[in-house]
């Protein structure tokens, strides 16, 4: 048995005072195995793991999950995704079957790229950016992402959290690929009608100033809306974030 991959280190908060000058650190993994969660999370806590973050989002899975992390002193949290293998479009389907899913939208070039990257096995042969990698040309995720500037797609995630929160004993709420799928920003025509509009609202920023500005204030207002939203249902519950 073997923990899927180490997340990420946090450094908490340091001591006062030279003579004990320790910072105590929180380390978290990714991925829970879901036949057994009782005998994975008890190799988490031999290992040294304090936090686990699965990729479930089922309650019952969650409460044998905070059972077992309660037993072996490691806390749970659930993981939500704006990606297509998150099964967003299956909530979208249910909520609108007559119209499209909102997907993020890329350059003719990107998606050639896209396309190119997910032909065969060349997604698991290309040098992709899971850290340290060379940048290529042309890069963008093989995952679609939803459109953040969407609210009713943000709205997806709401029912999600509410089952998460809802489990007792939960740690948090992880958000994951939360991004752009070309790293930078969304081509679809909201996202264009809304950038126009924040050009012309701030006339002193350049083009690409204006651009980087734009999108990156929909990536923290989405992240900052759920995580409000979290605390809303539940005030002790913690987020975390990994963006792309």
């Amino acid at each position: 048995m073997k923990l899927f991959f180490l997340m990420l280190v946090v450094s908490l908060g340091m001591s006062s005072g030279f003579a004990d000058d320790r910072k105590t650190v929180t380390l978290t993994g990714a991925g829970i195995d879901r036949k057994n969660p009782e005998k994975f999370i008890e190799a988490a806590e031999a290992v040294g793991f304090d936090e686990l973050i699965t990729m479930s989002n089922d309650p019952a899975f969650l409460e044998r999950a905070v059972e077992a992390g309660r037993i072996h002193h490691i806390k749970i949290f659930s993981c939500i995704a704006p990606s297509e293998t998150s099964g967003l479009e299956k909530l979208w389907n249910k909520r609108s079957p007559d119209r499209p899913v909102p997907w993020q939208v890329l350059t003719d070039d990107q998606e050639a790229a896209r396309t190119f990257i997910r032909a065969g096995e060349n997604k698991y042969i290309i040098p992709y950016q899971f850290g340290g990698e060379p940048k290529m040309t042309n890069e963008v995720l093989w995952k679609k992402i939803i459109c953040l500037s969407n609210p009713e797609a943000r709205d997806l995630f709401k029912p999600l959290i509410d089952g998460i929160v809802s489990v007792p004993g939960i740690g948090g709420v992880a958000f994951d690929e939360f991004g752009y799928q070309n790293y930078h920003r969304c081509h679809c025509e909201r996202c264009q009608k809304l950038l126009e509009e924040f050009s012309a609202r701030n006339p002193a920023m350049s083009k690409d100033e204006a651009e980087t500005a734009f999108f990156r204030g929909v990536l923290v207002d989405t992240i900052n809306d759920l995580a409000d939203y979290a605390r809303s249902k539940n005030p002790e519950i913690k987020t975390s974030i990994h963006i792309w």
